[in-house]
Parts: C-alpha cells; sequence; structure tokens
C-alpha cells in the first residue's frame, strides 16, 4: 500500500457448487437475473461508498468470491469501469481476479485481461483427482493445466496459484507432486494454505481424519523447501513469490491499510472502524437497491485491540513488523507493550527484535498462534 491509498474488495457470491471446507458467502449460480442484478448493484454501491467515503485512490482491486470466473468478461469489464468511475485507481494498480479451474478457456481470459485484469488466482488445491473430488472441487488436475496455459496466451504475466496442504488422506509425497507439478506452470506467486475445519461446513461437521502434526509440520518444511528452490521467496506465512510478485492487495491487510469491501458478505476497514456487509445476497440487494448501505455489523476498535491487530498481522510478514510504524500508530514501539512476553520468545527461538522491527523465527512462523496468545 503506498501513501493513503486503500485496497478495494469485490466480492463475486456465485458458484457452480460448494467445497466442503469453504466458509466464504456464495450462492448458486443458476440465476442469470440475480447475477445481473448483483453487477448493477456491486457498482452502485461502489459510488455510494465514494459519496460516503470521499473519491479515495485505490493502489489494488481484488475480486474475489465465491467464483468471480463464472461472470461474463462483460460483466467483469462494467464492475472495473464502475470502481473506476466511482474512486481515483492507480494507473499502475494491482487488479486481481479468482477464476477456478473448467470455468475459463482462453478466450474468456483474453477477454478478463482486456477489460483490466491484470492479475489471476487459479485454485489449484492439488495435483491428485481423487483428493480434489473428497473435497469438493469440481475440476480435474488436467483443468488446472489448461486453465494456466490459456492465460499465459491469453497475456496475463502475474499468474498465483493457490494450493492446499493438511488435507483429508493427503500424504507428503502427495503434497511433493502437487508443488512439482504447479512449480513446472512456473509461477509468480503461489499461495499454500493448511486446511482449516469450520464448523459450519460439510467438512468441518464430517470430521474427517486429516493428517498430524507431525506430518503437517513436515509438509510445511517441504513447502518452504521446494518453493524456495523455484525461486519463490517466502514474504508470508502461506505466500510465496518471485521478486516482485507479492500481492500488493493482501499486504494492506497484514499492515492494517484501510480497505473497503463491496458485495454480500464483504468487510472493511477504515479509519480504525471495522464493518460488514449482510451474509445474505437477497438482505444486500435489497438495501443497494433502495438506495441504502446498512451495514450488519459497525465497530470502532478500542487501542489495545488495534495494538494486538498491528503485531498478529505484521508478524504474518517474514518481515516482521516495523517498529517506528507501530510506534506511529500506537504511541510507542512493540516492546513498550509486550517486553516480558517478547524476551520470553525470543529466549525459545520463536521472535527476534532490534531497533527497526519485530519478526518471527522460521520456528515462529510455524507456531504463529501460540506466538499470537502470549501477546494478549
Amino acid at each position: 500500500m503506498r501513501g493513503d491509498a486503500i485496497g478495494l474488495y469485490i466480492h463475486i457470491p456465485f458458484c457452480n457448487s460448494k467445497c466442503g471446507y469453504c466458509d466464504f458467502y456464495s450462492v448458486a449460480a443458476e440465476d442469470k437475473a440475480i447475477r445481473t442484478r448483483t453487477v448493477d448493484a456491486l457498482a452502485r454501491e461502489m459510488l455510494m461508498l465514494a459519496e460516503r467515503f470521499g473519491r479515495q485512490r485505490v493502489c489494488s482491486i481484488y475480486i474475489g468470491g465465491g467464483t468471480p470466473s463464472l461472470l461474463e468478461p462483460a460483466q467483469i469489464e462494467r464492475i472495473i469501469g464502475a470502481a473506476r468511475r466511482a474512486f481515483d485507481i492507480d494507473l499502475e494498480a494491482e487488479i486481481t481476479m479468482e477464476a477456478n479451474p473448467g470455468t475459463v478457456n482462453r478466450d474468456s481470459l483474453r477477454a478478463y485481461r482486456a477489460a483490466g485484469v491484470n492479475r489471476l488466482s487459479i485454485g489449484v488445491q492439488a495435483a491428485q483427482d481423487d483428493i480434489l473430488e473428497r473435497i469438493g472441487r469440481a475440476h480435474k488436475w488436467k483443468h488446472a493445466e489448461y486453465a494456466a496455459n490459456d492465460a499465459r496466451a491469453a497475456g496475463f504475466r502475474n499468474i498465483s496459484f493457490d494450493v492446499m496442504a493438511g488435507l483429508p488422506g493427503q500424504t507428503l509425497s502427495d503434497l511433493a507432486e502437487t508443488l512439482r507439478r504447479t512449480i513446472a506452470l512456473e509461477p509468480e506467486h503461489m499461495s499454500c494454505y493448511e486446511l482449516t475445519l469450520e464448523a459450519n461446513t460439510p467438512m468441518g461437521r464430517a470430521r474427517p481424519a486429516l493428517p498430524d502434526e507431525d506430518a503437517l509440520i513436515a509438509m510445511s518444511a517441504l513447502i518452504a523447501r521446494e518453493l524456495r528452490r523455484a525461486g519463490l521467496y517466502q514474504y508470508e506465512i502461506s505466500n510465496y513469490a518471485r521478486q516482485g510478485f507479492a500481492c500488493r492487495h493482501n499486504i494492506g491487510y497484514w499492515l492494517r491499510a484501510r480497505y473497503l469491501g463491496v458485495g454480500p458478505a464483504a468487510h472493511s476497514f477504515f479509519d480504525n472502524k471495522r464493518f460488514a456487509n449482510a451474509r445474505s445476497i437477497d438482505t444486500w440487494l435489497a438495501r443497494i437497491e433502495r438506495g441504502c448501505i446498512d451495514w450488519e455489523e459497525f465497530s470502532a476498535i478500542p487501542p489495545e485491540e488495534a495494538r494486538f491487530e498491528s503485531m498478529m498481522l505484521g508478524l504474518r510478514l517474514t518481515d516482521g513488523v516495523d517498529a517506528d510504524a507501530f510506534a506511529e500508530s500506537h504511541g510507542a514501539p512493540p516492546i513498550a507493550y509486550w517486553k516480558d512476553a517478547m524476551t520470553d520468545m525470543r529466549s525459545i527461538g520463536w521472535l527476534n527484535w532490534n531497533s527497526r522491527r519485530v519478526w518471527l523465527t522460521p520456528r515462529g512462523r510455524m507456531l504463529h498462534n501460540a506466538v499470537c496468545v502470549r501477546l494478549l
């Protein structure tokens, strides 16, 4: 995030089918009329936000979901055009769109690129078709390869792939194969997430057997080692990139920069306040269509909570927390608030600091949740 620029998140709430682990808000995509109304409402909501917060300068746009690639390229073009009318979009803004394999082809990708999308995030997850079926993914590995090759042919030069670890029945050799095949697609960026079972998802309710803690540690080490060998550096706990290709939009989240969210269930963070839209497309549409922004959640963040958030999010970054920036936001550097905890965690090899920054060791990054508990 540069200067006073903000990020813009646009939630596309449509999916052909729901993955067994996914807790993001989405609905069935069959109804074309609802998709049209949603695009219209997204455009209107951005203008309403501009009226509320002023014509903000935007340095990154992230079109997520759901499955944004279920929208027609002309609809994505309309959404990006509406953002340009409502806000001052940097000439070199990073504009990301998520896409699922099997929902795109060379022609549609060429049209998305012409519409203004300059970064593509493709949900690969695993290279084994049986594992993909087990977790409810609608594609096979070959579709991921097709999508990657078509994206290159369409002109994309900034492609990220999502890979998951700790999946039901997944072995270390399975993950190694997934990494090898994905690296062969020459990604500029990879996000490698460990499966988290959310209670209100099908997999969360079923509680399938998952790899144990030792297996997860081995998987984490494998990911870091293989991606480093491939020239992708770890800039955040779950994210790796070639030099110059770290995701600017997500870095804004970890630096606690301001962002606005549009669409059902979208969250925003602006001037130390968090607010969220209704987690219901019907409720959200009804409100926007009658010209009303009526957030379901709206709260100012107390100073102690804001300090903790800055540490919790900033320590996800390999570079850690900038001590001067922290002091500027919170009145004093981190050591003034957590001297005992920081000293203890340094003694056990989880954390280090100097006058400029505070950062986690490789072991500390594996134990980020435990680190945060000690900071509470």
